[in-house]
Formats: C-alpha cells, structure tokens, sequence
C-alpha cells in the first residue's frame, strides 16, 4: 500500500525536508485510519477499555440491543481528506475513499459470538494495487459482541494493509448502547481508552461520546431506533522512524446517526469526522499541522443481493 507523499520540490532542505515528509506521509496515513499490519499476524483488536459515564436516561418503550442474527450483508463507504501545512506556508491535499461489501453473522451467546467478513474492497485514492486488494478478498473476523455493542477479541485468519483499513473502521460501526438497552428518549455518555498502531507510530486515544435515542423510525424498509451520537477526542503519542524521534498530539469531533432495527439488526449509520493533528519532529524542530475530514455511512443491503 502506498502512503500519502508530500511534494518536496519546492521545500529547502531536501534530504532533510525528504525524511520528514516521509514521517508526514506516515502520519497522514494514521490520521486516515490505514494502519499496516505487524510483521506476524495479529490475533487480538487494538485494546480497548470503556466504560459509561452518569446515569443513562430511562426512556420510555421496549428496549433496544444487539441480538443473534444470520449473515446480514452491508455496503460501507468512507472518504477522506487530509490536508497539511507546510513550514514554506504552502499545503498539500490528499484524498481517499474506500468502498466496502461485508457481512456480519451474530451467534446467541452472552456476548453474542460474532464474524465480519470482508466480501470486497475498492479504493480511489494513492493506495492498494488490484493484488493487494484481491488478496483482502474474503479476510475474516471472529469474536465477541456484546448487546450493548462493545467488539472485543476480533481475531483474524490473515493480515493485509487493505484488510486493516476495514478492519480499523468496525468500532464506528456499532454505536455502544446503555447496559439495559436502549429506549426512545433515553441519553447516555461513554468513554474509551484505544491504543492505536499505524505505521511505526503508537497512538492512544481517549473518547467521550454523548448519545441519545430519538425513537423509532422506519429505515432500510425495518423499523429502527434512531441513534445520535457526538464525540470528542484526543489522540496522543509517538514514535520514530528514519532514525527520528516523532511527536503527535490531536484533537477531533464525530457525529453519528445510528439505525438499529427492533430485531436487534445494524439497519445502518452515517457520520462524520474532523480532526486537528499537531507532528513535532524534535531533532528538526518542526512542527506541522494536519487537519483531516472524513464522511462515512453503512447501508443494510437487502437479502440476496
């Protein structure tokens, strides 16, 4: 998979400017979510510990939670935009977009035992060849999903850099819910601690989302809790590579419309994405901004299709 690159032509320094634009490039990559996977496949999704913030609201009507349900078809669609500054006060814009077919099957368990394959996967933008995306075809995950929607243990029969960018996107897919279910009126806050890795980089990111249920709507030809969900964030960390030390620190807003059928069914979800980065290269002392946008939707397919 190629990165991100940053014109270097016209920036002074050009073996200096070169290596950091590298770092840039890696960096622009993490901000997208295209984390490369480790030299050995990896076993477990990054780790991650949440937990609800306050009282949940009681709402009113039945319940709402994640159940058991048959191989249940989706198309997923995301593209991004990252921009950065350079230290000659000019920027540079790159741009991704990725298109999706997956499937989720949830068995009856507590947690639900849950598999997310990876039917295709087409990417407009500086990234996969038609090799590296044939070769994503078909890569499976298994492990747990809770009826409050938290993932956890997602093990996967092979690693690919096409396979990780989906695989990166899951946890905005299924919103958290309160312990009890969700129900028409009710709000509640989350919190998350997720150690990120992409690239050379380890990043962890601290998020609080807000959440609450509208009621229910038709949606996908089901009828649907509405969800609305805002979050802020942090990320934080570092790395080095080239030899060099780098920094990172960034702050972001999502928002999120969630549809979850009365079956307990993902019915679909749209959303979007901003984030303002800050990469410090120490032994240069740089500093460069990076700001990324991001829009995303899933949408349930019909059976057959």
């Amino acid at each position: 998979m190629s990165l991100p690159v940053v014109d270097t032509a016209s920036c002074p320094g050009e073996h200096s400017q070169m290596t950091s634009s590298r770092l840039i490039a890696a960096l622009c990559a993490a901000s997208l979510a295209c984390a490369h996977p480790a030299s050995a496949p990896s076993s477990a999704s990054p780790a991650t510990a949440s937990g609800a913030v306050g009282r949940p609201a009681v709402g009113r009507g039945a319940p709402f939670s994640y159940q058991a349900t048959g191989p249940t078809r989706y198309l997923l669609e995301r593209h991004d935009s990252v921009l950065v500054r350079l230290p000659n006060g000019q920027s540079q814009t790159r741009t991704l977009g990725r298109v999706a077919h997956f499937t989720v099957t949830a068995l009856a368990g507590s947690p639900l035992r849950v598999t997310i394959t990876l039917d295709s996967m087409a990417v407009d933008g500086p990234v996969a060849t038609a090799g590296a995306l044939d070769s994503a075809r078909g890569t499976r995950w298994t492990g747990t999903l809770t009826a409050a929607g938290r993932l956890g243990g997602l093990a996967t029969d092979r690693v690919s850099a096409v396979g990780e960018q989906f695989r990166s996107m899951l946890p905005t897919i299924f919103p958290v819910l309160p312990a009890a279910g969700a129900r028409a009126g009710a709000e509640w806050v989350d919190t998350s601690e997720t150690a990120l890795r992409a690239e050379a980089f380890d990043v962890k990111e601290h998020a609080v989302t807000a959440s609450r249920a509208l009621g229910q709507v038709p949606h996908a030809g089901v009828q649907a809790l509405q969800i609305e969900s805002s979050a802020t964030f942090t990320r934080a960390g570092g790395g080095s590579q080239f030899g060099q030390a780098v920094e990172v620190q960034a702050t972001g807003t999502r928002q999120v419309t969630t549809w979850l059928a009365t079956t307990g069914v993902l019915a679909g979800s749209q959303g979007s994405e901003v984030s303002d980065m800050t990469v410090t290269i120490p032994a240069m002392g740089q500093s460069l901004p990076v700001r990324q946008t991001a829009t995303f939707s899933v949408r349930l397919l019909p059976a057959g299709r």
